[in-house]
């Protein structure tokens, strides 16, 4: 957009000054000059459009989508210092459920070891041979069930290994997912002041520029310096446009660091 812009108004210039130049209100080596502006912005643009064409083809390669969304705009949350993270943030969802599943885990394995070894102590009629009294004798049963502490203790450890891993990489999520929160809210702020500065940049070129426009058209200055406040007036122009875009991206950092889905 910039590009064909500033095509367009070189060629506006180029135009205005053959006309004066024809009428001998100009030299001839100012038509040259403005005919070497006008091909340098032509080259500019066909260089943006190579640049755009192949982020085009990255996004379609990236994204399976056919043309970009319209608009290409996203609300940012709100960048205020009570910014925090929600309940259902899809990292502290995760890491949530990861403890919940070793926790249960860990459960399971506690629970199946609280069997006790039971102690069975009986008589038992012994019956002798014909005409021989009976004997009787004691009977002992131990019943010794699965899972004793000496044969579950390793499964037991690596339960609760595993939970306290799962315990500690939630704690590591939240630090982290609020670290890039307030890295997020910071940027946004950012990218706001620095929208404003060049939006003011671009209002005074744009003004400067309109004063050396009218001077050089009474012949009060020369092209050197209208092309010099175009230049800067493009320059501001682009700068602009990349503050809005900068704008865009903080606002995309920040609802992915709220954990926003994009939908």
């Amino acid at each position: 957009f910039q590009a064909g812009a500033a095509l367009e108004s070189a060629r506006a210039l180029e135009q205005d000054i053959g006309k004066r130049s024809a009428a001998g209100e100009l030299a001839r080596v100012d038509l040259l000059v403005a005919q070497q502006e006008t091909l340098a912005r032509e080259v500019e643009l066909q260089a943006a459009q190579i640049e755009y064409d192949r982020a085009i083809n990255t996004y379609v390669h990236l994204t399976g989508l056919p043309a970009l969304p319209d608009p290409l705009v996203e609300t940012p949350a709100r960048a205020t210092d009570e910014l925090e993270l929600p309940p259902d943030h899809p990292l502290l969802a995760s890491s949530a459920g990861a403890v919940a599943q070793a926790r249960a885990e860990r459960d399971r394995v506690q629970s199946g070891r609280r069997g006790n070894p039971i102690l069975s102590l009986g008589a038992k009629q012994a019956r002798g041979a014909r005409g021989a009294e009976s004997d009787t004798a004691l009977q002992l049963e131990v019943s010794i069930p699965f899972g004793l502490a000496s044969q579950s203790a390793p499964a037991l450890a690596g339960a609760e290994r595993a939970y306290t891993e799962r315990v500690a990489e939630q704690s590591l999520t939240r630090l982290e997912a609020g670290r890039d929160l307030h890295q997020a809210r910071l940027g946004v702020l950012g990218a706001a002041d620095a929208l404003g500065v060049a939006q003011r940049r671009q209002t005074l070129t744009q003004d400067a520029l309109k004063l050396v426009r009218r001077a050089f058209d009474l012949g009060e200055s020369d092209l050197t310096a209208l092309l010099l406040a175009q230049e800067r007036a493009r320059q501001a122009n682009l700068d602009l446009e990349l503050r809005r875009l900068e704008q865009g991206r903080a606002a995309a950092r920040l609802n992915q660091a709220m954990g926003v889905v994009p939908e």
